[in-house]
């Protein structure tokens, strides 16, 4: 019996998935988002959270998740409602990441085209990887964490759970960065980070220009 793909998320990364869900798994006979009850519907397969209950009701076992929306709050509380509702979590993997046979990944996970996770790499459930990152060897990243396009993770880095790392930032090897932590985009992260800290790297100066 083929399953239905719910995805937590109307757009962005919602629509990436969803793109690689329906051309690569074939498993999946038809794919639903489900979003916020204020969020406006699209054409297609598209239910609230409150909606849910009754659209799977008796029908638990065909039914597979996975969270896309950056909110940590929002997708710690869709993965508890998918738990009291009895629904697996699903990963999806596009065929052109490269994930090294000694890597450990965890359930719900999403990892996108031309990424690479390294040598005895750990990532934990729910984590996010965007296109071109690269997570170096024995790296742990944990749950809930979104890693942005381009983003550079080094060898032994540990990561916290819920973190935001920002497209083409960089962390040197052997950092730790806390729980809870945003890293802004092309930002060099040379430093353990405690939690709950924003990191930023970016000043841009302007100077009136002498012609």
């Amino acid at each position: 019996m083929k399953e239905i793909l719910l995805i937590f998320g109307g757009s962005s990364t919602a629509l990436e998935v969803r793109e690689v869900a329906a051309e690569f798994y074939p498993q999946f006979e038809d794919i639903w988002h489900i979003i916020g009850d204020m969020e406006a519907k699209k054409p297609g397969s598209f239910y609230t959270e409150r909606e849910l209950p009754e659209k799977i009701r008796g029908a638990n076992s065909r039914f597979r998740y996975i969270l896309t929306m950056s909110h940590s709050k929002i997708r710690e509380s869709c993965e508890t409602l998918c738990r009291e509702l009895q629904i697996r979590p699903a990963s999806i993997i596009h065929p052109r990441a490269f994930i090294s046979k000694t890597a450990a990944l965890g359930q719900g996970v999403y990892v996108a085209a031309n990424a690479s996770i390294s040598s005895f790499a750990k990532v934990a459930s729910h984590v996010s990887i965007n296109f071109n990152v690269t997570v170096g060897h024995d790296a742990i990243i944990n749950q809930h964490t979104i890693v942005n396009p381009g983003a550079r993770i080094s060898g032994n880095v540990e990561i916290g759970k819920r973190v935001l790392v920002g497209s083409n930032s960089f962390i040197f090897q052997g950092k730790k960065i806390g729980n809870d932590t945003f890293i802004d985009a092309m930002t060099y992260v040379d430093r353990d980070i405690d939690t709950g800290m924003i990191c930023s790297s970016k000043s841009l100066r302007v100077f009136q220009r002498v012609v």
